[in-house]
């Protein structure tokens, strides 16, 4: 594809990071086609060596929303992390999400019962008050666990995004240097 082509995909795909970060990514783009036509490679050659600009962008995107979830640490940023770093590749379609759908419902599942735990020590009436403390202690003791785990879960999983987006990223600047 042509360096206008490629670029023109690039930029469509890249909208939503802020102005800067584009007008950067595109120089830097628009720079190893310089580099690259100096050398004697076309322009097919070089947009070959680059690959495709959608998955370039969802890289790029991925990797500024990572930059970004220092500051936010919501669920809802998290699971759009996740979302981001699934269409980066077929790869991580199958060992992200599945372990990801297995973990999430584990935890789900100790949430749960922590909170039934407690709920059934509180509105059950029990036969014995110290069965509904020990029934309480254990879903409060739970509930702990179950909140602390998910905290690391999402730690772990966050640092598993990056060190892929950087992979990605790594090999695409090693196929630039090989322009």
């Amino acid at each position: 594809m042509s360096k206008n082509e490629y670029l023109k995909r690039l930029r469509s795909s890249i909208k939503q990071l802020p102005k800067d970060d584009q007008k950067e990514i595109l120089q830097d783009i628009e720079e190893a086609f310089i580099i690259g036509l100096s050398s004697g490679k076309s322009e097919y050659e070089i947009s070959t060596h680059l690959g495709n600009p959608q998955t370039l962008a969802k890289t790029l995107i991925a990797d500024s929303i990572i930059q970004n979830s220092k500051n936010n640490h919501s669920v809802q940023h998290f699971f759009r992390i996740f979302m981001r770093v699934i269409g980066i590749s077929f790869f991580n379609f199958f060992f992200t999400l599945c372990p990801f759908i297995l973990i999430a419902g584990i935890l789900v599942s100790l949430f749960a019962t922590s909170i039934m735990s407690v709920g059934a020590a509180l509105f059950v009436v029990p036969r014995s008050f110290f069965n509904a403390l020990f029934v309480l202690g254990g879903g409060v003791i739970l509930f702990q666990i179950s909140i602390d785990l998910i905290k690391l879960f999402i730690k772990f999983f966050l640092k598993y995004i990056n060190w892929t987006v950087k992979l990605v990223r790594r090999k695409k600047i090693d196929e630039k240097m090989a322009l």
